[in-house]
């Protein structure tokens, strides 16, 4: 169902949740990529809701299916403010069950950030996650875009260097499907870099503070993301259940990939690992 969440300066957020057909284990919680958005993974949530999760995954506010500026944010705080508030939503509805926060690529750093959070969630998943780029901003270029923000030009649109799908995908029918979306992003704004680059530092301070467990899936043909960097990040983890799992074939969103039902059903028997002691 489609749902529309009041966050908490009044921006609505656009919602799919998927629900169970029988008793909840637990609710998932998806942050997306930075080109995609809710419409991209209609086939892993439903299965995961097929298996008993009731799956939450909201648009980011000037994304996908949201109305506002496009690719727009004044800061970082407000991103981890409208998750926190998706987080809550799935918190009241299932109270006695675990919930776990899923980061998918460029989500990557707001998930991690925010399950670094003492109680904000009860587990981590990672998707090809965003946390170290193959293509990074550089010093001067992230010096240059802050100074622009604070001289009144944060609203100036930057591209997004991920342009072509096949860094996504090689299924040609995907392919297609990205280069047709008229929802995926192209652009965001010089303050949103300015955002993402204090997230970036964020999210490594939270590596190191994480005590969840954490669940870490990798594709091994990612021209996104730097996979070897990645797991040097992520051997700081402070969780002591860090799983990283690679899937040599398989390009940056696992959600194309040919062989989609072994990689997610992985991912669904690690969630099975979880029992509803989580929340007490």
């Amino acid at each position: 169902m489609a749902l529309r969440l009041q966050t908490s300066d009044g921006v609505p957020l656009f919602c799919r949740r998927y629900d169970p057909p029988g008793p909840t284990r637990g609710a998932i919680v998806l942050c997306p990529g930075v080109r995609s958005h809710s419409g991209w993974y209609g086939w892993s949530c439903r299965r995961w809701a097929e298996a008993g999760w009731r799956v939450w995954f909201a648009d980011r506010r000037g994304s996908g299916a949201n109305g506002g500026p496009r690719g727009d944010v004044r800061h970082p705080d407000r991103l981890l403010a409208d998750m926190r508030h998706v987080l809550h939503a799935a918190r009241r509805t299932d109270p006695r069950t675990p919930t776990v926060l899923c980061g998918i690529s460029w989500g990557g750093k707001v998930a991690a950030t925010l399950a670094a959070e003492p109680g904000r969630c009860d587990a981590l998943m990672l998707l090809a996650p965003g946390l170290r780029a193959q293509v990074r901003v550089g010093a001067l270029r992230g010096h240059l875009a802050r100074a622009a923000a604070a001289l009144g030009r944060g609203r100036t649109p930057v591209r997004i260097p991920l342009e072509d799908p096949r860094l996504f995908t090689r299924d040609e029918a995907f392919v297609r499907f990205i280069e047709r979306d008229p929802l995926a992003l192209d652009a965001v704004t010089l303050r949103f870099t300015t955002a993402s680059l204090e997230l970036d530092l964020r999210a490594d301070a939270a590596i190191e503070r994480l005590s969840v467990p954490v669940l870490t899936l990798l594709a091994g043909q990612d021209e996104i993301v730097d996979n070897p960097a990645t797991r040097r990040l992520l051997g700081r983890c402070g969780s002591p259940d860090a799983t990283v799992r690679t899937y040599p074939a398989a390009r940056h969103t696992l959600e194309f990939e040919p062989d989609r039902a072994a990689i997610f059903d992985e991912a669904t028997a690690w969630l099975e690992r979880l029992s509803p002691r989580a929340i007490g």
